[in-house]
């Protein structure tokens, strides 16, 4: 009984847990500009490779 009472007061595991949401946070943040910056890209793309087409039809 002892151990678990020790486990539920000690604070290090708290650290650890904040750590891993902050990380994750960063993660999540990360992924969502990597997809709207490529989203943007092959939007760009797209639209200069069909301008080059219509360019060589005429």
């Amino acid at each position: 009984m002892e151990k678990i009472t020790r486990f539920l007061r000690a604070e290090d595991a708290a650290i650890t847990v904040d750590w891993i949401v902050l990380a994750t946070a960063v993660i999540v943040m990360t992924m969502g500009v990597f997809l709207i910056v490529t989203e943007l890209l092959y939007e760009q793309a797209a639209e200069g490779i069909g301008d080059k087409v219509l360019e060589a039809q005429s």
